[in-house]
């Protein structure tokens, strides 16, 4: 796995950063109301989507049109949704990760396995379980420099399973953490592969089905990866395009090599709905070593999320047993 000096050091010598032009998410429809908190999106077919609600949303699926009509609700047997956090496919089978981590703690991640067919012809069904743990994760939770062991973006591609970490250490080392798992029921240990410094907490991931472009979404930006050898993917060039909006978007999945599909939390009345973004609008030519960085946003996002707090309430209820 590449370290965190070593990814600097690779940021620093190779101009692969690029901080492009301000994406605007077409608005395509408003989610129904069923649906508060999408944190995952896949591609049932050209007019429909599969979408879920994260923490506390129950153990369900929403079959939604692209006028934003619920039209099925699938339940999932014997699960209960921990922190369902994001959703992948591949030509057979669903994938539902309940790997949401806020609190670094959790040692009963799992992957949610279904095939496609049945998601279509049931109402009900009973899937498969990929259980796994962190491989290089020690401690329950780490320190709060080391919290980066919550994950909310995942992709299948061939016989794997991609996994992206979600970065809240305090202080910030800035890398997403890249894993790897078969993509077979059992229990596994995944292994750390790679990482790379996108200084933003990872939310979603996708892969193009050509397998060529491979899309990471922050909070605050989204991130396309293009160029990689092999199935290298911080290896070749990474273009960064602030997103533009207050909402806490969550989602993404490819709807075609071109095209993206995105959706956001609803709060306060914001929000709630899914976008398009078209990859042939955008600007890949300016190439700079600059990390653009939207101050406000992650001021915003750092005064609800403090480490340090939640380790010590941790800590102070671990003493209190």
């Amino acid at each position: 796995m590449i370290g965190l000096r070593l990814c600097v050091l690779l940021v620093i010598i190779f101009p692969l950063h690029s901080a492009g032009q301000k994406i605007k998410c077409d608005v395509i429809a408003k989610l129904p109301h069923e649906i508060s908190e999408s944190s995952g999106i896949v591609v049932a077919d050209s007019n429909l989507v599969w979408t879920m609600n994260d923490s506390g949303g129950g153990n369900a699926i929403f079959l939604v049109n692209s006028q934003g009509e619920l039209l099925k609700t699938l339940l999932l047997n014997a699960t209960q949704n921990h922190d369902w956090e994001d959703l992948t496919s591949d030509s057979a089978y669903l994938y539902i990760g309940d790997f949401g981590n806020n609190a670094n703690r959790r040692r009963d991640l799992a992957i949610y396995k279904f095939p496609r067919a049945a998601a279509s012809d049931s109402d009900h069904f009973m899937p498969q379980i990929i259980s796994f743990t962190f491989a290089d994760q020690t401690a329950f939770p780490p320190k709060p420099g080391n919290w980066n062991y919550d994950c909310e973006a995942f992709f299948h591609l061939d016989d794997s399973l991609y996994l992206f970490s979600k970065n809240n250490s305090n202080p910030t080392t800035g890398f997403t953490k890249l894993y790897r798992l078969p993509d077979r029921e059992g229990t596994y240990r995944a292994q750390p592969v790679d990482s790379f410094c996108v200084h933003e907490p990872v939310t979603g991931a996708a892969v193009s089905a050509d397998g060529k472009t491979v899309v990471l979404l922050t909070y605050f930006s989204l991130w396309i990866f293009r160029d990689f050898p092999g199935r290298q993917f911080f290896s070749g060039s990474a273009f960064q395009f602030p997103i533009r909006g207050l909402t806490q978007k969550e989602a993404i999945c490819f709807s075609s090599n071109r095209e993206l599909l995105v959706t956001d939390e609803r709060r306060f009345g914001k929000g709630g709905k899914l976008y398009s973004v078209d990859l042939d609008r955008l600007d890949f030519t300016l190439i700079t070593l600059v990390y653009r960085k939207q101050w406000w946003k992650h001021a915003r996002y750092n005064a609800f999320n403090n480490p340090k707090r939640s380790y010590n309430k941790i800590m102070k209820q671990e003493a209190a047993r």
